[in-house]
């Protein structure tokens, strides 16, 4: 059942606890409730829907409520006047490329819930400059940060286990990345073109290097690989200011 309160759409799904914030044409400021009144009874409002404001580039603020559990795929993508968003503690799942393309987005707070961050949820934020990740956080999804051209202070948590493919291609930005000990999968072309990197420590327990992993990375001078590492692939590095015969394994 869709519905209306306040200029706000919704699509009541008693099987997922409440209702989701649907599509409509968002304009100004848009505060969603974390609860509505339906004819006389109260709904909670706990999802915002695949596509719910995609490419609503009118919304000049955007406030989301407390008891929010999730954020489907694309939900705000492209949506090119978000400068911040605050997602609450009560998030659990954010679908893939939910902030894709929010090219002016420069601050978010991601909640301590989410355990997996999907893919591409923050790729072409050209805007965005510096996140730091919840502890809670297991796996970065394939492309999460790709191509966030001024990213450059991003912190991984102990407890990160997964880094998927291409994860931080084109962040051409950062300079420095600390990769926790916990992580143990590096996907392919995760750090590809991350052109000012200049130092980096992989973790003991990682066993494979793949492909295009570190490649253009142009400023990268230092690398430690661990003696976990049975496979570095041929063009792991490609294109890096020193030949992969200067690596150096930790001892």
């Amino acid at each position: 059942m869709e519905f209306i309160v306040n200029g706000i759409k919704y699509d009541l799904r008693p099987e997922e606890g409440g209702a989701f914030v649907i599509a409509n044409d968002y304009k100004g400021e848009v505060s969603i409730p974390a609860t509505v009144i339906v004819d006389g009874l109260p709904i909670s409002v706990v999802g915002i829907a695949e596509d719910a404001f995609y490419e609503c580039d009118e919304v000049i603020s955007l406030t989301l409520p407390e008891g929010l559990k999730t954020i489907e795929q694309s939900a705000f993508e492209s949506m090119s006047s978000l400068i911040e968003i605050v997602i609450p503690t009560s998030v659990e799942y954010i679908g893939e490329s939910a902030f894709s393309d929010c090219d002016n987005l420069q601050k978010v707070a991601l909640p301590s819930g989410v355990k997996h961050l999907s893919a591409e949820i923050f790729e072409s934020c050209g805007a965005l400059e510096e996140i730091v990740l919840p502890q809670s956080i297991k796996t970065i999804g394939d492309g999460c940060f790709a191509a966030c051209v001024n990213l450059k202070t991003i912190v991984l948590p102990e407890g990160l286990e997964k880094i998927g493919a291409r994860a931080f291609h084109f962040c051409g930005n950062i300079d420095d990345l600390h990769i926790p000990s916990s992580v143990k999968e590096i996907g392919e072309s995760a750090f590809y073109s991350c052109t000012s990197l200049k130092r980096i420590l992989l973790p003991e327990g990682l066993e494979y290097v793949p492909a295009d992993c570190f490649a253009l990375c142009e400023s990268l001078i230092d690398v430690v690989i661990p003696r976990s590492v049975k496979m570095v692939e041929q063009d792991a590095f490609a294109y890096t200011k020193y030949a992969c015969a200067n690596l150096c394994y930790s001892k």
